[in-house]
């Protein structure tokens, strides 16, 4: 009986040191395996939350995102929305907050973006507008204009006719005035001459000098005119046209950069001209001198003031010209056909 349990506690001590021997036989790699499965199932746990992992879910769900955009387009504000519902079942605080913060700066962006688009829109209907105004100008051969305006000022806005940077350069007759010096007679046309002592009546400085420019810019346009005629006297020939002036009455006026005397080029110098003469003259004016200075026909220049939408009236013994707005424009006369 002895013997029988000595030899059951020799098979048990032979059996544990196999099991001994069978573990250290284990590769490393089996063991590092085992380790990889139970970080592994850890990982999986901790997913939910950990920041890094749920963004680097989140970018590859991007890349799904941006890969499938070929077939559905998805806006900034879509894409947020969808990022954001992950984020908010799978984030934590921190990370939710941020992607609440982000939709909130993408809706704001979206209508920033709106806003500017609906500016666009309006400019370029506004230019469209421009566009057919400039079109008509040039069809009726006159200084652009608003045929729809509802005051003669802004009929033939100034500063369409005379550019910001030209101001500056207008300055002589101004300068003449404040420092007492007599107007020539033979140096500034009639027109001109006869309503200098006008700027020493006017006591707002901003409105004097106004003036006193338009004044100038008349004059630089008649010894424009005159400069390209035949018959150029001693005073035109001397007449100093500033050269910012005298490139745009080149462009205007002339083609390829030379003056051209052509009908068409004439008649729309002539119409600036009168058009700066009503903005002088408070938009009722006398075409005595200023025929005398164009060297043209009262009669001639009657046409002009109509094709301009101006309206003659009588005040006295003298008849003016005005400009009633909105603009009215003389309707274009047909060839009648002769009958046989």
């Amino acid at each position: 009986m002895v013997e029988v349990e000595e030899e059951i506690q020799i098979f048990n001590e032979e059996e544990r040191k196999n099991k001994h021997k069978k573990k250290k036989k284990k590769t490393k790699g089996e063991f590092k395996t085992h380790e990889q499965d139970m970080q592994l199932e850890q990982n999986e746990v901790r997913v939910p939350r950990s920041d890094s992992r749920v963004e680097a879910g989140l970018s590859s769900y991007d890349k799904e995102l941006s890969s499938d955009s070929k077939k559905e387009h998805q806006t900034p504000a879509k894409k947020t929305v969808t990022t954001t519902e992950l984020i908010e079942l799978y984030g934590t605080k921190e990370a939710i907050k941020k992607a609440r913060k982000k939709a909130d700066l993408n809706r704001t962006e979206d209508v920033a973006i709106q806003k500017a688009l609906d500016e666009r829109i309006q400019n370029v209907r506004i230019n469209e507008k421009a566009i057919v105004t400039t079109s008509e100008s040039h069809d009726r051969n006159i200084p652009p204009h608003n045929s729809t305006a509802d005051t003669p000022e802004m009929a033939y806005p100034i500063d369409r006719i005379i550019f910001k940077g030209e101001w500056d350069y207008l300055l002589d007759i101004l300068k003449l005035v404040q420092s007492g010096t007599e107007i020539k007679t033979d140096a500034y046309p009639s027109f001109v001459c006869n309503r200098v002592p006008k700027l020493l009546d006017i006591k707002d400085e901003e409105e004097k000098k106004k003036l006193a420019c338009i004044f100038s810019y008349i004059t630089h346009l008649i010894k424009f005119k005159d400069q390209q005629s035949v018959d150029r006297t001693s005073s035109t020939k001397n007449h100093h046209i500033p050269a910012i002036l005298n490139n745009k009455f080149l462009a205007i006026f002339a083609e390829s950069g030379k003056f051209n005397s052509s009908v068409e080029k004439r008649n729309l110098l002539v119409s600036y001209v009168l058009v700066l003469t009503l903005i002088a003259d408070g938009y009722r004016t006398d075409i005595s001198d200023i025929a005398k200075d164009l060297k043209m026909m009262s009669t001639e220049l009657r046409k002009h003031y109509v094709n301009l939408g101006c309206q003659i009236k009588r005040e006295g013994n003298s008849m003016l010209w005005t400009l009633p707005v909105p603009l009215d424009f003389p309707k274009p006369t047909r060839m009648k056909r002769n009958r046989r």
